[in-house]
C-alpha cells in the first residue's frame, strides 16, 4: 500500500516565500533572485516529504501566488486588459498584474476555494486556450534533476477549471476547446517519463447537472483515447460523491476519495456499488484541513474495512486533501499547554501520521507500535486536559431563556433615545473600521513583541495613532467615527487572544491568498471572557471627540469559521 501526499503548504515554515514575494514587489529583489529563492523553498518541501516516507510526492502544487492563476496563464488565458504586457502569459509581470492589478487595470477577481478560507484568482476567458508553457512538466523536471524524485504532477482537472472560471459564453464549448490543450500537456509529461498524474476535480463533490456529468465522461474518454497508457488519479476532496457509479466508470487508472469529510457517503458508495477491480483507490484517511490529531487506531479499522472492497496493493493512503490549508509545523508552539500542543497536527505532523499508518499496514502493528502508542498517549492526555469544559459556562447556557434574546425596549423606543443622544443626520457618514496597518505600526508591534519597548510605550504609540485617526475623520466631516483599530493584528487572532477556550499560535500561518497569511485561532473548549476586550480603546477614542465613535467586533460566526475547531466539538458547545 503506497503512501501519497496531495499537496504541501507553499509559504514555508517562516513564511519565506511571502518575504521573497513582497521584497520583489517593493522592487528590492530581482526576478532572477525571486525565482531562485522560490526554487530552494520548493526543493526543501520535496526533501521533507521524501524524508517523511512518502512514496508519491506531489510536484506542481507549489505556486508563487495561486494554482488557478498558474493554470490560466499556462493555457494563455490572459484577460484582455493585460494582454499588452511584454512577454505575455509567460512573464512574471503579467502573472502578478493579473493577480494584483497594475497602474492601468484592476486585478482579476478572487473567490473562496470551495468552503475553505483559501481564495483563488478567477480565470477569465477572453481568448481561446493554448499551451504557452508546461508548468507541471517543468516542476517534474526540477524535482528529478535536484533530488532524483519521480514526482506525481498535480494538475487542476478540466471540468473544475472551466466551472470555476468566468466570461464563458458557453462552458461546454470552452471545455471542448480546452481538452486538446490538456492532451498536449499530458503527452509531454508522458514523453518525459511521468507514470502517474493527479487530476484534481473537487467540483465533483458538488451537485452536478446531467449535462455536467455527460461532459465529464466525454472529457476523460477523449483523454484516454489520446493517451491510453497514462495513469490518471482522478482526485476528489471536500466531501462525498453523489454520482459514484458514473465516476468509477470513467476510463482512469485511479479514483481519489475523501474519507474524512465524505466518509459516510463514500463508505455507503463502496458498500452499495463496490469498486472496480482494475482501478486504484486513493484513500483520503487523514484530515488535510484541520489540525487535531487523528485517532490512528480508528483509521486502521477504517482501512481494514475498505480492504474488504479494495485489495491493499490497489490502495494509496493520503490526506483527505492538499495540506495547503494547514500550518507547516508545531515545532515553534512551545508556549501552548503541553497536552494541547502534542495533539496538534500541522502539515509535517500529518505526514508523520501517514507514515505510522503506512508502517502498520505494510509492516505490521508491531513495527508501528511505538508511533501508535505515542498517538494513544497524546490523545488521552488531551482528553484529560483542564479548561475544555467550564461548569459556569455550561450552567449559563442551560439557564438561557427566550426572553434573554429579546430587547427590554422595542425598536421605536430605542430609536427615539438614539436620535436624541446622537443627533445624527438622516444619512450619516462613516467608514467600516480598520485604517491601514502602516509599516510604522507593524514595526512598533514587532518591537513590542520582542521586548524592545515596554507596555507603556506601546500603548502611548497606539493612542497617538488613534488620535491622528480621529482628527482625520473629524476634519473630513464624517458623522460617526472609528478608532482605526491600530492595536489589532489580524482581527480574528486579536479576539481569539482575548477569549478563553481559544489558543493562538506563534507560527501557525496559513495562506489565505497570494502572500497574505493568517493565523487561525484554535477553538478547543468552552468560550468565555474574563475581562473586557475593547472597552479601553473605544473609551479613549471617544474621549477625543464629541461625535459618536463606534466599536468594532468580530462576529461569532466569523471567528468560528476562521478558527480551527475541534472536530468533536458540537455546535451547541461552539455557541
Amino acid at each position: 500500500m503506497q503512501i501519497s501526499n496531495q499537496g504541501y503548504p507553499r509559504m514555508g515554515k517562516e513564511r519565506e516565500l511571502k518575504k521573497l514575494l513582497e521584497t520583489h514587489w517593493q522592487g528590492k529583489l530581482s526576478e532572477t533572485d525571486l525565482l531562485a529563492g522560490a526554487a530552494q523553498i520548493e526543493q526543501a518541501h520535496w526533501k521533507k516529504q521524501l524524508n517523511s516516507g512518502m512514496d508519491l510526492i506531489p510536484v506542481g502544487d507549489f505556486s508563487l501566488y495561486d494554482q488557478m492563476l498558474d493554470t490560466a496563464l499556462m493555457f494563455g488565458l490572459v484577460p484582455a486588459r493585460f494582454q499588452g504586457i511584454e512577454g505575455g502569459a509567460a512573464s512574471l509581470e503579467t502573472y502578478f498584474a493579473v493577480a494584483r492589478g497594475n497602474a492601468g487595470a484592476p486585478a482579476s477577481a478572487m473567490k473562496k476555494w470551495f468552503d475553505t478560507n483559501y481564495h483563488y484568482i478567477v480565470p477569465e476567458w477572453d481568448v481561446q486556450p493554448v499551451l504557452t508553457y508546461n508548468a507541471p512538466l517543468q516542476a517534474y523536471q526540477r524535482a528529478e534533476k535536484s533530488l532524483g524524485i519521480k514526482g506525481k504532477p498535480v494538475i487542476l482537472g478540466p471540468l473544475t477549471f472551466v466551472k470555476l472560471s468566468k466570461n464563458l459564453p458557453d462552458w461546454q464549448k470552452s471545455l471542448s476547446e480546452l481538452v486538446p490543450v490538456y492532451i498536449k500537456m499530458l503527452q509531454e509529461l508522458v514523453t518525459a517519463g511521468v507514470s502517474w498524474v493527479q487530476l484534481d476535480e473537487p467540483v465533483l463533490v458538488l451537485d452536478l447537472t446531467k449535462a455536467e456529468i455527460t461532459a465529464l465522461q466525454q472529457v476523460y474518454q477523449e483523454i484516454n483515447k489520446a493517451l491510453p497508457g497514462l495513469k490518471i488519479m482522478l482526485q476528489t476532496y471536500f466531501g462525498g460523491i453523489s454520482y459514484y457509479q458514473e465516476l468509477i466508470s470513467l476510463p482512469v487508472a485511479g479514483i481519489g476519495l475523501d474519507f474524512v469529510q465524505g466518509r459516510q457517503q463514500n463508505m455507503l458508495n463502496l458498500e452499495q456499488y463496490r469498486f472496480p477491480v482494475d482501478k486504484y483507490l486513493a484513500v483520503g484517511i487523514i484530515n488535510g484541513r484541520n489540525l487535531w490529531q487523528a485517532d490512528l487506531r480508528r483509521c486502521l479499522d477504517l482501512i481494514k474495512n475498505i480492504e474488504s472492497y479494495v485489495p491493499a496493493e490497489k490502495m494509496w493512503l493520503q490526506p483527505s486533501c492538499s495540506l495547503l490549508h494547514l500550518p507547516v509545523t508545531t515545532a515553534a508552539e512551545t508556549h501552548l499547554p503541553v497536552a494541547l500542543r502534542e495533539t496538534l497536527r500541522f502539515a509535517d505532523e500529518r505526514l508523520t501520521e501517514l507514515n505510522i499508518l503506512g508502517q502498520a499496514v505494510n509492516k505490521g502493528l508491531i513495527v508501528a507500535e511505538t508511533g501508535l502508542a505515542e498517538s494513544d498517549r497524546t490523545l488521552q492526555a488531551y482528553q484529560q486536559m483542564p479548561g475544555q469544559t467550564e461548569p459556569a459556562v455550561r450552567e449559563r447556557v442551560i439557564n438561557l431563556r427566550g426572553e434573554d434574546f429579546r430587547r427590554a425596549m422595542p425598536f421605536a423606543g430605542r430609536k427615539e433615545q438614539q436620535d436624541q443622544r446622537l443627533a445624527l443626520p438622516v444619512l450619516p457618514t462613516t467608514t467600516i473600521g480598520s485604517f491601514p496597518q502602516t509599516p510604522a505600526v507593524r514595526q512598533m508591534r514587532a518591537r513590542f513583541k520582542k521586548g524592545q519597548v515596554d507596555e507603556k510605550q506601546y500603548q502611548q504609540f497606539i493612542q497617538d495613532k488613534t488620535a491622528e485617526c480621529i482628527k482625520l475623520q473629524a476634519d473630513i466631516g464624517l458623522d460617526v467615527l472609528v478608532h482605526g483599530e491600530f492595536e489589532r493584528n489580524d482581527m480574528v487572532e486579536f479576539f481569539g487572544e482575548k477569549l478563553q477556550g481559544f489558543a493562538v499560535t506563534v507560527n501557525g500561518w496559513v495562506q489565505s491568498y497570494g502572500s497574505r497569511c493568517v493565523k487561525p485561532p484554535i477553538l478547543y473548549g468552552d468560550v468565555w471572557r474574563d475581562k473586557p476586550m475593547t472597552v479601553a480603546n473605544i473609551t479613549y477614542a471617544q474621549s477625543l471627540t464629541k461625535r459618536p465613535v463606534k466599536g468594532m467586533l468580530t462576529g461569532p460566526i466569523t471567528i468560528i469559521n476562521w478558527s480551527f475547531v475541534r472536530e468533536d466539538l458540537g455546535q451547541d458547545q461552539v455557541a
